[in-house]
C-alpha cells in the first residue's frame, strides 16, 4: 500500500490529480487551481496483481 495526496478542487467530489509527495502535490495545485480553490486528501493505493486487474 502506498499513501498518496488527491487534489479535489471546490465544488467537486472526484480528485483530478493523485500524488506520492505532498510537495508535488501542493505545487502542482497551486499552479493550477490557485489559493484556497482546492483541497488535498490523504489517499491510500493499493496494487492489484496484474491477473486481478485483467478480471475486473
Amino acid at each position: 500500500m502506498n499513501c498518496c495526496f488527491a487534489i479535489v478542487p471546490d465544488g467537486r467530489d472526484l480528485p483530478t490529480a493523485i500524488f506520492e509527495n505532498l510537495e508535488d502535490a501542493m505545487d502542482w495545485a497551486l499552479a493550477r487551481y490557485g489559493d484556497n480553490q482546492f483541497a488535498i486528501r490523504h489517499v491510500t493505493m493499493t496494487e492489484l496483481p496484474t491477473a486481478e486487474r485483467r478480471a475486473s
